[in-house]
């Protein structure tokens, strides 16, 4: 079996976790990282990243999808009025 180390250190208040634990420890250091007690790891951050990048290009290929069809306006939608009968 492997050794797992994982080392949480305090430093001016905030904390860092670093180690070569199994994903359960992770996970167990991870909540203290959602609460706001631990920086964030670089494999977190290149995660983050990559969404955000991904989500960005997402968003610009929508735009340029909507600007080559077109987006009707308000004005050319017809008006739908449910009518209850009595």
């Amino acid at each position: 079996m492997k050794k797992q180390k994982i080392i949480i250190t305090r430093k001016n208040g905030t904390y860092s976790i670093k180690g070569n634990g199994d994903r359960y420890l992770f996970e167990l250091a991870k909540g203290a990282y959602e609460r706001g007690e631990m920086q964030p790891t670089r494999t977190m951050k290149i995660k983050r990243f990559l969404r955000r990048l991904w989500l960005t290009y997402l968003h610009h290929i929508e735009v340029m999808c909507d600007a080559i069809v077109g987006t009707p306006s308000a004005a050319d939608c017809e008006l739908i009025v449910w009518e209850e009968k009595a």
